[in-house]
């Protein structure tokens, strides 16, 4: 449940990213596009065949049913469940603040797309590689 919830908060964060750049006509920042570029962040491996998953929530929608998921979950250790529910809070501090670090640097460096590019930005989705237009 854990490692489910930080990395769909992760997936969250990136998508909540990609479209903020998209609707403010900015490229995202290079290792934010890389990231998006490689691969798909999180796949449902559930059933034959691992599916890349997708996340339209907010990451604090996300984080908060990782953690109704994880109040409902039974530990083997009592201690367990403060514990988890104290590493996913320390995990989305420390996430959220770096991604908002990161666009807010970005956002500051004054890179934009020129208007051709910004719906390429805009429609990107997991498994497209967006065309890098502007260094950062």
């Amino acid at each position: 449940i854990f490692e489910q919830g930080t990395a769909m908060t992760v997936l969250a964060h990136l998508t909540a990213a990609e479209r903020q750049a998209g609707e403010k006509g900015k490229a995202l920042p290079e290792r934010f596009r890389r990231a998006q570029a490689s691969r798909a962040k999180v796949y449902d491996i559930a059933g034959d065949v691992p599916v890349a998953r997708e996340c339209s929530l907010p990451p604090r929608d996300v984080l908060d049913e990782a953690r109704r998921a994880i109040e409902k979950a039974r530990f083997t250790g009592k201690a367990d469940d403060v514990m988890v529910q104290q590493m996913l809070a320390e995990f989305e501090w420390i996430v959220g603040s770096t991604f908002e670090q990161a666009l807010e640097d970005h956002a500051t460096s004054g890179a934009t797309l020129p208007p051709s590019a910004r719906s390429t930005v805009a429609g990107t989705s997991r498994g497209e590689a967006s065309r890098p237009s502007s260094e950062v």
